[in-house]
């Protein structure tokens, strides 16, 4: 398990197996300007993501987090950084959102996203849309269902047809999931036939083809907001609609209204599982609790890993990025000057989950791309005791 270096103390604290990370990190407060704020965490999904494509799968988290820390800086609020952190993920060909997504059982590319501004409480997703590039976009204008795309269209997002959204590699493993399942009809037929045709998919992706990708950012006044995206599961039949246009299972943002932290959450992994278990919903009102380390262990092992609605499952396929934060008051004040702590933190049950992270106060993002494996999702656990990250806004 790789720990993550305390740069401010310059220590390196011990870390219990698991599969996630974390960091904890104090920033020089004097050394940040005054005028400008925000904070962005990115992943490109949890589920396997090869070493050959470990780098593209970094520079893409990099680029996300840059291209939302430009929005805050140029003074957009939370909701139309996010969206833009997505746009960049979406826009990769190596990412299952938007360019680059699995193919349908009919060769089609329909893709899931959704949006949630913490501030309005508003949500905008899209379930099964194709000829979008970005269905991001679409969920931004708060639409939800049937008929997207002309709508999108009629609304000035430009249409791309499926065809030139499909890549070399996703083309590949479409004609290579084929073959198996022409094979396996061969072999076999009802339901066994369906479950081998579920499991060649996953064997094709490694663990799933789970890579969705998602974004929470925070800005400048203290409001967050949370997207997610994703291309679905490989072969899938059309019409499918996975987490990330499911209300509280892909994403979920919400400002402190009567509550002590604002929180903003993205998922990744198996749609039905988040589904069933609305994971980001719980781990939302989970991060409400003083510990917030705690408090997501707790909630990736009583909502998730051991939830009476994955009873039946053998594997528990998941994972989760959260960011909580608070506004405080510095102690003695300094010009009567509000800070926003801000605490993040990201655990998953897979074999591997990508992860980017960027204030707007740094020169380029961090980033962590791949832990050690475990085959037991109960080993899923999260490093005390999460990331702090302290900025001054007006």
């Amino acid at each position: 398990m790789e720990s993550l270096m305390n740069s401010a103390e310059e220590q390196q604290p011990s870390s219990p197996p698991g599969n996630s990370w974390s960091k904890q990190e104090e920033i020089n407060k004097n050394e940040m300007p005054k005028c400008v704020g925000g904070f962005v965490l990115v992943h490109a999904g949890a589920g396997y993501h090869s070493e050959s494509k470990a780098k593209e799968y970094k520079h893409v988290c990099k680029r996300a987090c840059q291209r939302a820390v430009d929005r805050l800086k140029a003074g957009a609020l939370a909701a139309e950084a996010v969206a833009a952190a997505l746009v960049e993920l979406e826009d990769s060909p190596f990412t299952n959102a938007g360019m680059g997504s699995n193919l349908n059982l009919s060769g089609e590319i329909e893709c899931d996203a959704s949006i949630m501004d913490g501030k309005s409480l508003h949500y905008g997703a899209v379930g099964a849309i194709s000829g979008i590039k970005n269905p991001v976009l679409v969920a931004n204008r708060l639409l939800m269902g049937r008929g997207a795309h002309d709508w999108a269209v009629g609304h000035g997002i430009p249409p791309c047809p499926s065809e030139k959204m499909a890549t070399k590699f996703s083309l590949s493993a479409y004609k290579r999931n084929k073959r198996k399942m022409a094979l396996a009809e061969k072999m076999d037929t009802g339901h066994n036939h369906a479950k081998k045709r579920r499991q060649s998919s996953e064997t094709e992706n490694g663990s799933g083809c789970l890579d969705t990708v998602g974004a929470v950012v925070v800005d400048s006044e203290g409001n967050v907001a949370a997207a997610v995206s994703s291309g679905g599961l490989a072969m899938k039949h059309p019409g499918r609609v996975g987490q990330a246009a499911h209300y509280g299972c892909g994403c979920w943002a919400e400002n402190a209204f009567n509550n002590p932290y604002s929180t903003a959450v993205s998922t990744s992994g198996c749609g039905e599982h988040l589904i069933r278990t609305m994971l980001a919903r719980e781990c939302s009102a989970a991060l409400q609790s003083e510990d917030a380390h705690k408090a997501l262990l707790e909630a990736m092992q009583n909502k998730f890993i051991s939830s009476p609605f994955l009873a039946g499952e053998d594997r528990v396929l998941g994972g989760v990025i959260v960011l909580r934060c608070c506004r405080c008051v510095e102690s003695p004040p300094s010009q009567n000057i509000q800070g926003i702590l801000v605490e993040f933190l990201w655990s998953h049950t897979t074999e591997s989950m990508c992860v980017g992270y960027m204030s707007a106060q740094d020169s380029k993002a961090k980033m962590k791309e791949k832990c050690r494996i475990h085959s037991t999702a109960a080993m899923a656990q999260i490093p005390p005791p999460g990331h702090y990250y302290h900025y001054k806004a007006r």
